[in-house]
């Protein structure tokens, strides 16, 4: 008798990993906190390049489908998509282990207890949010060091603002 997942109806990380090398040519831009590779995958040619973004948090399931999808479509002419459909693989295979029966806070972060999502830095000016952990002064190196690698922009000084280059958001995100 086999045992039901409860969360048999999403791709696993390993699943995702296959869908995206059937949509195009696979590019590691960097590693998690656990070793585990982080990979897009780009289309369309053009000048202009657009990043599609999901799982910020290790529980968004439906946003990993949703940039799947997008790069399923393809690049609108004249435009190049980038799709990192996981940003955080640690947090997403973390919810696939224990089915997602967990504390939502603890299924969003990376594994060194990071939420990715209130680590950029503030835009200048900004006020502070009241959310733990959110409106940091400087870019975390969590979020800043993958943007970096995978733009190419190299170091991003305190104060800059990292979602220029990358937005992400709950499920997925695109952004110019």
């Amino acid at each position: 008798m086999s045992v039901h997942h409860p969360l048999s109806a999403y791709r696993s990380l390993d699943d995702v990993r296959v869908e995206l090398s059937k949509l195009g040519d696979v590019e590691v831009y960097g590693h998690s906190e656990l070793g585990r590779e982080l990979w897009t995958v780009e289309v369309g040619q053009g000048d202009e390049v657009v990043w599609v973004t999901a799982a910020i948090h290790g529980i968004e399931f439906i946003g990993v489908a949703t940039a799947l999808e997008v790069l399923r479509r393809g690049a609108p002419d004249g435009l190049r998509l980038r799709v990192c459909p996981v940003l955080n693989p640690d947090a997403y295979e973390r919810v696939w282990e224990v089915g997602g029966m967990a504390p939502v806070a603890e299924l969003r972060k990376n594994a060194r207890g990071v939420d990715l999502n209130r680590n950029f830095p503030m835009p200048w000016g900004a006020r502070p949010s009241r959310m733990p952990g959110a409106g940091s002064s400087k870019a975390g190196a969590a979020t800043t060091g993958v943007v970096a690698t995978a733009t190419g922009a190299g170091t991003l000084e305190a104060g800059a603002t990292a979602t220029g280059a990358v937005a992400t958001a709950t499920g997925a995100t695109a952004t110019g």
